[in-house]
C-alpha cells in the first residue's frame, strides 16, 4: 500500500434517533431531549448493576417545559424498550399521586420490577398546585429502588406566565432537596445524581428546569459509566428512611429531619458544591452561584476579560454549588474561612445568600466574610430579585466589590456600562405587542355580543385582556375560571357578564356526549332561549354559551358514554343568572380541570345574559350531542334537537 493511500474507512451513520439510541458517544440534544433520554440511561445503569427496574413518567406541560409530553410521545418506542412508562396526568396534582403510587411497590406481592423510578412534570403553578401531594408523599418517602425526581419548569422572567415563578421556596417548605443543573451538559448527570439522591435519603428531589436552558441545544458526551455515584456509609435511621407502611405523622416527622441530613452527606460525599477557581490560597472575593446564574456569572467574567489566570491576580475565587437546598455546611464553611468577602449571584429571591449568612454567623471573625447579593453594604440594590439578572448586571455588580481597578478594568466598566445602556435603548424600541397566531381560533372566539363583558382563564386566549373592541378584562387560575362571577353578581348591577368557566380534554375519548341546559323561570312558565349552537359549529369555535334573562335559573346536565357504553350522568345545582360547574373528583374525563391532550383546545361553557329574548324563541329544554370528539379544537359537529 502507497504511504499516499488512505484506507477504506466506513463513514459512521449519524441519525436524529441517536439522541435515544446512542450508548456511548457525542448527540445533539435539547433541554426536553436530555430530560427524555434521561430515564433510558437511569435503566440501563439499573441493569448494569444487576437491577430490574423500570421507569414511570408523568405530569402537566407547560413552558417552559411546554412541548415535554410531545417529545415523550414521539420518542415511545424508545421508551417502551427501556421499559419506561409515560403517562400524562389529567392535573398536576393527579400525576404526582400517580408518581407517589410507583413509591409503593414494597408493599404489595406479584411484582415484576425490583423498584420504579418515577418523574413527575410541571410547571411552576402546577407545583403550586400540587404541594399537597409533594409534602405528604415526600414525608412518607421513596422506594430504596426507586426514587422520585420532580422537573420543575420555572419562567423567572413570566415570558409565557401570569407572574414570575420561583418554586424553590414552596419545595423548601415541604423539605424536598432541590438540585440546579447549569446547562444540558448537567441535565443527565443532575438527574442520575437526581435518584441516587432519592434512593438514598427517602426524599423525592426537585430538578431545576429553567427556560433559558430547557428551551436550548447543545451536544452531550454520553458515557453510562459516568458520573460515578458515591453512597455514603453513614446510617441515619436504624430502620432506613424509605418508604414504610403503616406509618405515623411524628415518625414520619423525625424522619424527615434525618432525610435532610441525608441529603447533606450525599452532596458532600459527591461534591455537588466546588470551588472551581482558586481551590486553595486566600482570595478577596469569594463568588458563589448555581444554575442559569452561573452561567451568567461565567458570561460577565468574560465580558470584563477575567479568566482563571487574571482572577488569581485579583484575588477572585468562584464556588459553584450544584444543590441550592439544603446547602451542604462543610464545603461552603471551609470556602468562606478564605475570602474577605462573598458575592451570592442568584436570581429571583434569596435562596443561597440567606443560607449562607445563617450557616456563617456564628463563626469567629476570622472565618466570617461579610456577604452581599441582594443588596450592598448600605442596602443598595446590588442584584435585585425583581426580572432576571444577565451578564451586564452580574458584571456590574463584580465591579462593585473590586476596589482596585488598572487601566484595562477601567475600560472593561466603560464598556459595561455602555452596552447596559443601550441594551436599554433596543428594548424599548423593539417593544412587541403579543397577539394571536394566524389562524388560531381565540382571534374570533373571544368577540363578544354586544352590551356584554368578559374575563378569561389561563391560556393564549388572555392576550384579548385590554383590547378595546373585546371589553375584557381580569383572569383566574386555571380551572377557576368563570369562578370569580360567582362572587361578584351579587354584588354590582351589571349583568351581562360572559365568563369562561370550564376548560379541558378528555382522560378517556368518550363515544357520546349530552349536554342537556334546563333553564326555568321564576315568572312560573316562561323559559330562555339558548343560543343556536349550529352558527357556532359551523364557524370552528371553542365557545358554547348558555344565553338566559334576569332572574332566570340555569342548571346543566352532562351525560357522558364511554367507548365501553358505561354512562356517567352529572348535574349542576340551579344558578341564578350564572352557571359553574364543575365535575365530581375522581373521575376518568374532565371540563373543570386540566386535560391531557397535546393541542391547546378546550370546550368552554359559560353564561352569557341576553338583554331580550322572544316568548317564541322560548324553550323549555334543548340537547346537543357532540360525537367522538377527538380533539376540542376541531369542528364540534354540534346536533341541536328538542327532548
Amino acid at each position: 500500500m502507497s504511504i499516499h493511500s488512505q484506507p477504506d474507512i466506513p463513514e459512521p451513520k449519524i441519525s436524529l434517533d441517536d439522541r435515544y439510541t446512542l450508548e456511548r458517544g457525542r448527540i445533539l440534544v435539547s433541554g426536553t431531549q436530555a430530560l427524555v433520554r434521561l430515564p433510558m440511561i437511569q435503566r440501563q445503569r439499573d441493569l448494569a448493576r444487576g437491577l430490574n427496574t423500570a421507569g414511570y413518567v408523568s405530569g402537566y406541560r407547560g413552558s417552559p417545559l411546554a412541548g415535554f409530553d410531545r417529545e415523550m410521545a414521539r420518542a415511545k418506542k424508545f421508551l417502551d424498550a427501556a421499559h419506561v412508562k409515560f403517562q400524562p396526568g389529567l392535573n398536576e396534582d393527579m400525576a404526582a399521586t400517580a408518581v407517589w403510587g410507583t413509591q409503593q411497590t414494597g408493599m404489595f406481592q406479584g411484582l415484576r420490577y425490583d423498584g420504579v423510578f418515577a418523574m413527575w412534570y410541571g410547571k411552576g403553578p402546577g407545583v403550586d398546585r400540587s404541594m399537597d401531594v409533594i409534602r405528604h408523599a415526600n414525608a412518607i418517602g421513596t422506594n430504596a429502588n426507586g426514587g422520585v425526581l420532580l422537573l420543575v419548569g420555572d419562567d423567572h422572567g413570566a415570558v409565557s406566565s401570569t407572574l414570575p415563578h420561583q418554586s424553590e421556596h414552596n419545595l423548601i417548605s415541604a423539605m424536598v432537596p432541590m438540585l440546579s443543573p447549569a446547562g444540558i451538559g448537567e441535565y443527565i448527570d443532575y438527574g442520575l445524581i437526581g435518584w441516587a439522591m432519592s434512593r438514598y435519603s427517602g426524599a423525592w428531589v426537585g430538578f431545576k428546569c429553567q427556560t433559558e436552558i430547557v428551551e436550548c441545544s447543545a451536544t452531550v458526551d454520553l458515557d453510562p459509566d459516568q458520573p460515578l455515584i458515591v453512597m455514603p456509609n453513614d446510617v441515619f435511621a436504624p430502620d432506613g428512611l424509605s418508604l414504610r407502611w403503616p406509618d405515623g405523622p411524628h415518625a414520619m416527622e423525625l424522619r424527615l429531619e434525618r432525610k435532610m441530613l441525608a441529603v447533606q452527606a450525599f452532596a458532600r460525599a459527591n461534591h455537588l458544591d466546588r470551588a472551581i477557581w482558586g481551590a486553595t490560597g486566600r482570595a478577596r472575593l469569594g463568588i458563589v452561584s448555581t444554575g442559569k446564574s452561573w452561567l451568567d456569572l461565567l458570561g460577565a467574567l468574560a465580558l470584563l476579560g477575567i479568566d482563571e489566570a487574571r482572577a488569581a491576580d485579583l484575588g477572585i475565587a468562584l464556588y459553584k454549588v450544584g444543590m441550592v437546598w439544603p446547602l451542604e455546611p462543610q464545603g461552603i464553611a471551609e470556602f468562606a474561612a478564605r475570602v474577605d468577602e462573598l458575592l451570592v449571584v442568584e436570581e429571583k429571591r434569596s435562596i443561597l445568600e440567606d443560607q449562607i449568612k445563617a450557616q456563617l454567623f456564628n463563626l469567629p471573625a476570622d472565618r466570617r466574610p461579610r456577604v452581599f447579593g441582594k443588596a450592598g453594604e448600605n442596602g443598595a440594590p446590588l442584584l435585585q430579585a425583581i426580572g432576571e439578572i444577565g451578564t451586564l448586571s452580574v458584571a456590574k455588580a463584580i465591579l462593585s466589590r473590586l476596589s482596585d481597578f488598572d487601566a484595562t478594568l477601567e475600560a472593561k466598566a466603560r464598556f459595561v456600562d455602555e452596552m447596559a445602556l443601550a441594551m436599554e435603548i433596543e428594548a424599548t424600541a423593539l417593544k412587541r405587542e403579543a397577539y394571536f397566531c394566524s389562524g388560531c381560533p381565540h382571534s374570533v372566539s373571544t368577540r363578544l355580543p354586544e352590551g356584554s363583558r368578559a374575563s378569561t382563564g389561563i391560556g393564549c386566549h388572555m392576550m384579548i385582556i385590554g383590547n378595546e373592541d373585546r371589553n375584557t378584562s381580569t383572569f383566574t387560575q386555571m380551572g377557576g375560571e368563570g369562578g370569580s362571577w360567582i362572587g361578584l353578581w351579587a354584588v354590582v348591577t351589571f349583568r351581562n357578564s360572559l365568563a369562561g368557566i370550564c376548560a379541558g380534554g378528555f382522560h378517556e375519548e368518550p363515544k357520546e356526549i349530552e349536554l342537556f341546559a334546563q333553564s326555568s323561570s321564576e315568572s312560573h312558565g316562561k323559559a330562555s332561549r339558548v343560543i343556536d349552537l349550529e352558527a357556532y359549529s359551523r364557524l370552528r369555535l371553542h365557545r358554547l354559551t348558555l344565553i338566559c334573562q334576569p332572574n332566570d335559573h340555569l342548571a346543566l346536565i352532562c351525560r357522558i358514554t364511554l367507548a365501553d357504553d358505561a354512562t356517567r350522568s352529572f348535574k349542576t345545582d340551579s344558578c341564578q343568572n350564572s352557571l359553574c360547574w364543575r365535575p365530581p373528583p375522581l373521575v376518568p374525563w374532565c371540563f373543570g380541570g386540566r386535560g391531557n391532550d397535546f393541542a391547546e383546545d378546550y370546550l368552554v361553557l359559560s353564561p352569557l345574559l341576553a338583554p331580550s329574548v322572544t316568548p317564541a324563541e322560548c324553550k323549555p329544554y334543548q340537547k346537543w350531542r357532540i360525537r367522538s370528539p377527538r380533539r376540542f379544537g376541531s369542528a364540534l359537529g354540534f346536533e341541536p334537537g328538542n327532548r
